[in-house]
């Protein structure tokens, strides 16, 4: 049924697929949280239809935070290149 969808204004439809890298990075963290080894995160996120959200969750205080999410905002700027 979903090969019958058509956007209304002209783009790409996207499907819903799975990423398997994302899926293992997202695995891991959860392991690691599990085990006591991240007690708090900061998700950023890019859904199926390219709409973003976030989600935070436990222990954020602090500055290092900033510093982790600065390094990933430098990476996603350089991988955009």
């Amino acid at each position: 049924m979903s090969n019958n969808i058509q956007s209304l204004f002209g783009t790409e439809v996207i499907t819903r697929e799975s990423h398997p890298v994302c899926v293992r990075v997202l695995r891991e963290a959860l392991a690691k949280a599990e085990a006591g080894e991240i007690v708090g995160a900061v998700i950023c996120m890019i859904h199926h239809d390219q709409c973003t959200s976030f989600s935070i969750g436990g222990l954020i205080g602090g500055y290092g935070i900033i510093g982790a999410m600065e390094h990933a905002k430098a990476d996603i700027i350089k991988a955009d290149d």
